[in-house]
């Protein structure tokens, strides 16, 4: 690929300075919606599901039904895994990464998997034929590592994409009531947490485990946990308590204080897979929605539903952290978005549409090579079919998330992009999305290259 020619001339001036750049990643802002999967009626929503690209939301009413969305919540289908047209006791629901594979599980009942988005659906036993108080699972971002969680029972792991289960024991030989479990590091790093007990993580897909401590060398009434794709930032909740973070993978955790210096039920916790952006929720009589867009450092109210306090049960937000979900107890589903990318900003309300309609664009684009100088980086990569909008994206950090800027380039031949401005002598990330008005395009391979510390001018390539 390096020879390959360039035949882009760009539409976008390659004078732009990085301080230029700025008011083009300004935030729009998030907007919530109501919706009415099930027409305009109150649902007992208890868990929400977002997959990587915030295409497909998958959300789930105990005692009551699922709801399935594959177009970003702007159409609802209702999936039947144990067929029928009845309420049924859903407790559990778990996704991967593309939003293809699915399980759901029912209180005292069975769990079940689907492979092709939710279309058809097969009853698994990860406990043998035995009916179980099925209350939480987790699927890694590839599908293959699963983890369901029992009530007044056992932990059961699947590491090939749910075919066999075995039982795995954080806590040893002993039945708890194992209330919410998260996966990180693509299914290497597993963390699980009892009501009324301990919290434990495994680093090596379950086969051991070594308790954590959130709350100091307490029992806790841990109701949620939430891991960050690289399974470094945990969130854990308690009820009637308090919400804690760790930034280390769990070696030692602080408090955080959404709500200010007071206890709640703390219900909902999600967090975006670099962890920069995190959405978490209580219950109760100070049942609120939080958003942090800076890590956790700090956070501000949500009001989906006015400023009122609601039994906030349901939540999730999409790995690339565009878009959120909220559902309350016997009350009503939200969906916050983000148009366009804000990857710096606070979240604000914003008087813009949000329904999005546009049609995802049809490829990710492939970043081949950064020629770098003293002070700029430009970028080649392939070109996407149905769109010429690109989202350019770099940073310091390792994610590539930091800086950014929405361009328009030609439609046909290689793409290239010059990001001036830069510091020199300094490694910098890259990568590259397409992006079809409201609707993104998945990411590119992150291309790392380095600024040169003269005026000598160097170039990184994907393949040597």
């Amino acid at each position: 690929m390096k020879n390959i020619a360039v035949f882009l001339v760009t539409l976008f001036s390659l004078f732009v300075m990085f301080a230029y750049l700025r008011p083009v990643i300004a935030a729009i802002g998030l907007a919530w919606s109501e919706e009415q999967p099930l027409g305009d009626v109150d649902h007992p929503w208890r868990k929400a599901l977002i997959s990587d690209n915030s295409q497909v939301i998958f959300v789930a009413g105990v005692n009551g039904r699922l709801v399935l969305s594959q177009d970003r919540g702007e159409t609802w289908t209702e999936p039947r895994p144990a067929g029928g047209d009845n309420d049924d006791a859903w407790n559990l629901v778990a996704m991967d990464g593309s939003g293809q594979k699915l399980l759901a599980g029912l209180t005292s009942n069975r769990i079940f998997l689907s492979t092709n988005g939710g279309t058809a659906w097969n009853e698994i036993q990860p406990a043998g034929d035995n009916d179980i108080e099925w209350v939480s699972a987790s699927i890694s971002k590839d599908g293959q590592t699963m983890v369901a969680t029992a009530e007044t029972g056992r932990v059961y792991l699947s590491t090939n994409g749910g075919t066999s289960w075995s039982e795995t024991r954080p806590a040893g030989d002993s039945d708890y009531n194992w209330q919410t479990v998260s996966i990180g590091d693509n299914g290497e790093s597993i963390i699980v947490a009892a009501y009324g007990a301990r919290v434990y993580i495994s680093r090596n897909r379950g086969s051991s485990w070594t308790e954590t401590q959130p709350a100091g060398d307490a029992t806790g009434t841990w109701n949620i946990v939430s891991m960050s794709e690289d399974g470094q930032t945990i969130i854990a909740g308690a009820d009637t308590s308090r919400l804690y973070m760790s930034k280390n993978g769990g070696t030692s955790w602080s408090e955080i204080q959404p709500l200010g210096d007071v206890n709640s039920d703390w219900r909902i916790a999600s967090l975006q897979d670099n962890g920069e952006k995190i959405l978490v929720g209580s219950s109760g009589a100070n049942g609120r929605l939080f958003i942090s867009t800076n890590g956790g450092d700090s956070f501000g109210e949500e009001q989906p539903a006015g400023a009122l306090d609601n039994e906030w049960l349901a939540g999730a937000i999409s790995r690339d952290g565009y878009t959120f979900v909220g559902g309350v107890q016997n009350g009503r589903l939200y969906v916050g978005r983000y148009l366009y990318p804000n990857l710096n900003n606070n979240p604000v309300s914003a008087p813009i549409p949000t329904k999005c309609v546009a049609q995802k664009p049809s490829s990710l684009p492939e970043l081949f090579q950064i020629d770098t100088t003293k002070n700029s980086a430009k970028m080649f990569f392939t070109p996407i079919s149905n769109t010429n909008t690109y989202f350019i994206s770099f940073s310091t950090k390792t994610s590539a998330e930091e800086h950014g800027a929405l361009v328009t380039l030609a439609r046909e031949g290689v793409q290239n992009f010059t990001v001036n401005m830069l510091q020199s002598n300094t490694p910098y990330y890259f990568k590259v999305r397409g992006q079809n008005g409201c609707t993104p395009g998945d990411w590119s391979n992150i291309l790392k290259a380095k600024t040169s510390s003269s005026s000598i001018f160097t170039k990184f390539y994907l393949y040597n």
